[in-house]
């Protein structure tokens, strides 16, 4: 069973040069599996996309939008257009994804030291 760690925090990028804005919110960060985070995207405060995760893969991580399966292969329901689009959606995912998965990590870890009874070592709490 996947362990979540909960985050309502979001990150905002964006892309002057296309005077694209993204607001991304993690709502999950999966311990276990390949899904690292799953989050909702929302451009220019009009459209939104729910089900966007971070996976990792075997070169890293990388952005997968929601998909559906059709045959043996999987399709996505959205997706850039534009090679621009696409780097700037992976950009904005995967530095909301590092600063907020470091937040809850540390929100966490502050929770876990204040559960800690005295005299015991953290190490040893699980």
């Amino acid at each position: 069973m996947a362990k979540e760690v909960k985050s309502g925090a979001k990150s905002t990028g964006s892309n002057a040069a296309q005077g694209m804005k993204c607001d991304v919110r993690f709502g999950s960060f999966p311990q276990e599996g390949s899904v690292k985070g799953v989050c909702s995207v929302t451009f220019n405060d009009q459209i939104a996309v729910k089900g966007v995760k971070v996976i990792e893969g075997s070169k890293g991580l990388f952005v997968a939008m929601p998909s559906y399966k059709s045959g043996d292969e999987y399709k996505d329901l959205v997706y850039p257009v534009t090679k621009e689009g696409r780097q700037m959606l992976n950009e904005s995912v995967l530095v909301a994804y590092e600063a907020q998965r470091q937040a809850a990590e540390q929100d966490a870890g502050t929770e876990a030291m204040q559960e800690a009874p005295e005299g015991v070592p953290m190490s040893s709490i699980q």
